[in-house]
């Protein structure tokens, strides 16, 4: 098994929307063993919860699109290399 990385501690960042243009804000929560890397919609009222994860890629066409239930999740890429490059998993 791979050795497994989180961050230390809770980080927030904030710009502008690649394709919206609209002020984003992600924050980034140290996470338990075995989780994994998840995004969670929480300007969605149910919270939904998105984990990083190959079955749940919807589409690729002009950028990577995580899907669960009724949420999707635009331009993961990006941020999935930024972790990748640092060697959070």
């Amino acid at each position: 098994m791979l050795n497994q990385k989180t961050i230390s501690k809770k980080i927030m960042i904030s710009g502008i929307g690649v394709h919206t243009g609209s002020k984003t804000t992600m924050t980034f929560i140290p996470s338990e063993p075995n989780r994994g890397i998840e995004f969670v919609r929480v300007d969605l009222p149910s919270q939904p919860v998105i984990k990083a994860d190959i079955e749940n890629v919807i589409n690729t066409e002009r950028g990577t699109i995580l899907g669960g239930g009724e949420s999707k999740m635009h331009t993961v890429e990006h941020v999935m290399a930024a972790l990748w490059a640092f060697g959070i998993t």
